[in-house]
């Protein structure tokens, strides 16, 4: 059916094409239709909608010593599948990760080293992760701090704050 065919039908309110008509797609119980294998999914193709990492700060562990001051943080990934941890500021340092962390695992890193800040002015901390489809994504999370008597304060926990596709 051409064109004009199919517009005729359209204006006359009948449907375009009847449950009969040979579309160029095997009907079912026909002998010509075979059932298609699932083709494998290659890296690149992606399966489904976008997933979010899950990664978190699950330990925070800030020693000091005066005003000197030593944060350790445990990162897990909680996703489905393994992450690159890419980048992190935290406290207004920046550190190039390059850890993979599977699906489940957690790892220590040291992130700070330097006096106890004055201010709870550093309190976003920023990774960026990439997933493995290869989507870069941007961590942001809130450090809570607890406040020393001399004015300084001490990284008590991060919380997550918000995840964003880059």
């Amino acid at each position: 059916m051409g064109f004009f065919g199919a517009l005729g039908k359209i204006i006359q309110g009948k449907p375009v094409f009847e449950p009969n008509q040979n579309t160029g797609q095997p009907q079912a119980g026909s002998a010509s239709a075979q059932p298609v294998a699932p083709q494998p999914a290659s890296s690149s193709q992606r399966i489904g909608p976008k997933q979010q990492p899950e990664v978190e700060f699950e330990q925070v562990v800030c020693q000091t010593n005066g005003v000197h001051m030593e944060c350790e943080v445990e990162i897990k990934n909680n996703s489905h599948g393994q992450v690159d941890l890419d980048r992190l500021q935290f406290l207004g340092t920046n550190h190039d990760l390059g850890t993979v962390l599977r699906a489940g695992e957690a790892r220590q890193f040291r992130v700070y080293s330097g006096n106890r800040p004055n201010s709870t002015g550093y309190s976003k901390v920023e990774l960026t992760v990439i997933d493995q489809t290869g989507d870069y994504w941007q961590l942001w999370y809130h450090i809570d701090f607890k406040a020393v008597g001399d004015g300084t304060y001490i990284v008590d926990r991060i919380r997550l704050q918000q995840v964003r596709d880059i």
